[in-house]
């Protein structure tokens, strides 16, 4: 493993020469390796990064960090020198993991719905094939929630591509519980670079999550605000609880293999349906989409959205009744999703 780091000049002023030291330590503090670069100079606002020597081979398969610190003579804010991050040695098949199984910590959800989590992973190796996807949930009323699973080719590397998605069902409970999602073969295959496992949250204040406050962390989470996503703002002191298994090494066969299965219309909450209910699609790509509400005779009864969209997930609020005020009659309904010579249909139950 090839130890690394950014350094960046915060201040107005360019640096004298300074030292940049590189440590790795098990959880238990025995310290297994030591670099320091010396850095000539930095100007004011610039950024270098720094690549330790020799490579670092882990002993056995443990959790170990890495301390990576700058030492500035006379820096007038010594509180952003330091950053621990975490190194999670494995063997395969096995989880790609980073938390502790700390189910009874912090839980945590956003205050409003449509916000989305995700855990970036990174690959021991290449190619590898991801086979399921694990999360740990809980909600205080029953619902639906959908997973992501997606590439990192987003602006500097963050969530871009939904290379797969499918929903789960959460039954109302008080606990938390672990939630495995299959991941069709060809569809998980990582030949370069690193993905993400992320889900969107529903509804006002559920489904809840677990944030691990045990460290080390590796410094990987990601938040969805505004239909961009942002470092997890509490990254350096918490841990998502989102697992990814790997059985195999998979085959070279690239990632537009993938890419064929993103296009995803995502199970309807609540179904069956009073009064409305909110509908969820992800676009794997920039289309002319058209989402159509259809009764069992084939005959359409509501066009929720036609035009133009950019790739992601969407959402849009399905009201039974019509802007004059007249109501949908009970019963089976279906929801269409079209975009080019693909389409999409998931089954609407109405109650009266």
């Amino acid at each position: 493993y090839t130890l690394w780091t950014t350094v960046r000049n915060y201040g107005n002023m360019n640096t004298m020469s300074f030292e940049v030291t590189s440590i790795v330590c098990d959880t238990s503090g025995t310290t297994y390796y030591g670099d320091t670069i010396t850095v000539s100079s930095l100007t004011a606002r610039a950024e270098t990064t720094l690549y330790f020597t020799p490579n670092w081979t882990p002993p056995s398969v443990n959790d170990y960090f890495a301390l990576i610190q700058t030492h500035l003579t006379g820096d007038i804010n010594p509180t952003n020198n330091s950053k621990v991050v975490e190194l999670e040695v494995i063997t395969i098949p096995g989880w790609l993991m980073y938390d502790s199984d700390p189910t009874c910590d912090i839980v945590y959800h956003w205050l409003e719905g449509g916000g989305s989590w995700a855990q970036e992973f990174v690959p021991p190796c290449y190619p590898m094939q991801i086979d399921s996807l694990l999360l740990a949930l809980k909600s205080p009323t029953s619902c639906i929630v959908p997973i992501l699973f997606l590439d990192d080719d987003g602006p500097n590397g963050s969530p871009g591509t939904i290379l797969y998605a499918d929903t789960i069902w959460l039954s109302a409970s008080p606990t938390f519980e672990w939630y495995t999602v299959p991941i069709p073969p060809f569809v998980g295959i990582i030949t370069s670079g690193n993905f993400y496992v992320g889900f969107i949250q529903v509804g006002e204040d559920y489904p809840h999550m677990v944030l691990e406050y045990t460290g080390p962390f590796s410094r990987r989470g990601w938040v969805l605000l505004d239909s961009t996503w942002f470092p997890h703002m509490g990254r350096d002191n918490s841990e998502l609880l989102i697992r990814a298994y790997t059985n195999s090494l998979g085959i070279n066969e690239g990632k537009s293999e993938k890419k064929l299965n993103a296009l995803a219309l995502l199970l309807t909450h609540p179904n069956p349906v009073k009064k409305n209910t909110r509908i969820l699609y992800i676009l794997p790509g920039d289309a002319d989409v058209t989402l159509k509400i259809y009764n069992l005779l084939g005959q359409g009864v509501r066009t929720l959205v036609n035009g133009h969209q950019k790739a992601g997930t969407h959402s849009i609020v399905f009201n039974t009744k019509d802007s004059k005020g007249n109501a949908l009659p009970q019963g089976i309904y279906f929801c269409r999703l079209s975009i080019g010579n693909k389409s999409l249909t998931r089954k609407l139950t109405l109650l009266r």
